[in-house]
């Protein structure tokens, strides 16, 4: 969301779309091509970072240990899903995802990270919450072993 209001900000003539509208259009045949012809663009975030993030948002992730949440363990939602995985070390898998659907897709993707964006005072912080979760330095270890052990660098 962050992305998107800052893309429309400093383009306002464009048409800015986010993934879940070009994945429902998708569905559509006709818009698979288009792809081809548009600009695409990614951000993507620091993972242990993501990961700290989406711990601290997500309601029934911050009731659980991060090694819960790792694990796929956790207690509440039973369906809960964040963006498709239920697997916070797979979801952190960037290049894969991203290179994945640029090359089915025949599409050029360019990349933003996160932590350059959040340099420019116009980047909006949509999903900034003031709920901390504070993660002892072990946690922070765990975290960048289970993504060390999946091979996934940034």
């Amino acid at each position: 969301m962050s992305l998107v209001g800052y893309l429309k900000k400093k383009h306002p003539k464009c048409d800015i779309m986010r993934p879940e509208n070009i994945y429902e259009e998708s569905k559509q045949l006709h818009i698979i091509p288009k792809w081809r012809e548009w600009e695409c663009v990614t951000i993507t975030r620091n993972p242990i970072d993501r990961i700290h993030s989406g711990h601290q948002y997500f309601t029934v992730l911050r009731q659980n240990t991060i090694q819960d949440v790792l694990n796929g363990k956790y207690h509440g939602a039973v369906n809960y899903q964040n963006v498709g995985f239920r697997d916070a070390i797979k979801q952190s898998n960037y290049n894969y995802y991203i290179n994945k659907w640029s090359q089915e897709h025949g599409v050029k993707v360019t990349n933003y990270r996160f932590e350059d964006l959040i340099k420019d005072p116009d980047f909006p912080h949509v999903n900034k919450s003031g709920i901390k979760v504070t993660w002892s330095d072990e946690d922070k270890q765990h975290v960048q072993d289970r993504l060390n052990d999946a091979g996934i660098t940034y």
